[in-house]
Parts: structure tokens; C-alpha cells; sequence
């Protein structure tokens, strides 16, 4: 029950950042950049459009980065905001969702997937972060997606926004 509520709620999360990025009214809105991240999915580049951050450091302590690419792909992590290295194994703030096609969704926290990120800076100051990460994202069924996803990246001097800020 907690995975499938999660998996409601990042959902969600990609769901707000696309309403975000169009709504100027919002009361929080993540400031969009095209630089500082990159990414492999299955050995290929991801060819990234735009990347956003919200930072939660309040009750919630974690950070969505959602990266959009072309050919209407993305990838979105969630991660704590501090240095250091985390896994989904031992943190249940930590996931990782790559979608294709707006539709198609594999998900890190289905059984045999993993997310490691290892954050090496967070800035609370210059609303910056810096980090890699690794992904085994295992396909959700009911989206149609097949097999699974291992993807590989970075992010470098990302700018966040802090929720309520």
C-alpha cells in the first residue's frame, strides 16, 4: 500500500512541475534551466530540455529534480537535501521515475529497483547542488512499460527553489 501511495504521489510531483513551469500564479515555482545535467539511459545520452528543482527543507527534507528531454522523455529523483550518499535501500526518501511518452513509467522503488544518489553539495545559500546518480528502474505494469531501466547521470550546480520561499 505505501509503494502504490508513492507512486500516486511522485506522479503527482510530475504532474505539478508541468503545471508550474505554465502557471505564472502558483505560489512556489521551481526555476527552470537547461545546463548542469546529464544523464545515460541504457548507455544512450539523454538529450535533456529542461531541468527544475523544488526543495522541501521544511517538514519533508527532500528535493524532486525533474529533468525533461526530447521525444517526450523524462526522469524525476527524489532525494534528501543534504551531502552525502543515499540509497533507496536504506531510505525510503530516495526514488527515481523515468517515463517515455508521457505514459510509459519505470519506477526505482518496484521490487529489484534501486536509486543511489550521492549529493556533494547543498547550498541552502546560492540554491545550488551537485551530485550523481545511479538507477535500476524496473517497468510499472499498468503503464505498458516493459524490462527495465539502468540510468546513470549527474547534475552540477543545478539551481532549486525552495518551497514557500
Amino acid at each position: 500500500m505505501k509503494t502504490k501511495l508513492r507512486h500516486i504521489a511522485i506522479i503527482g510531483l510530475i504532474t505539478t512541475f508541468a503545471a508550474c513551469s505554465k502557471d505564472k500564479n502558483t505560489e512556489t515555482e521551481p526555476k527552470i534551466t537547461t545546463g548542469g545535467f546529464s544523464a545515460k539511459v541504457e548507455n544512450v545520452n539523454f538529450e535533456t530540455l529542461t531541468v527544475a528543482a523544488l526543495a522541501d527543507v521544511t517538514d519533508g527534507h527532500s528535493i524532486t529534480l525533474n529533468a525533461t528531454g526530447k521525444n517526450e522523455k523524462g526522469i524525476l529523483l527524489s532525494i534528501p537535501t543534504q551531502t552525502g550518499t543515499f540509497s533507496s535501500e536504506e531510505d525510503d526518501e530516495v526514488s527515481a521515475i523515468y517515463s517515455e511518452n508521457v505514459d510509459k513509467l519505470w519506477m526505482s522503488d518496484l521490487e529489484n529497483g534501486k536509486t543511489t544518489v550521492t549529493m556533494t553539495k547543498f547550498d541552502q545559500g546560492s540554491k545550488k547542488m551537485s551530485g550523481t546518480f545511479s538507477v535500476t528502474a524496473p517497468a510499472y505494469g499498468p503503464s505498458g512499460a516493459t524490462g527495465t531501466k539502468t540510468i546513470t547521470g549527474s547534475f552540477t550546480d543545478v539551481s532549486f527553489t525552495l518551497v514557500n520561499d
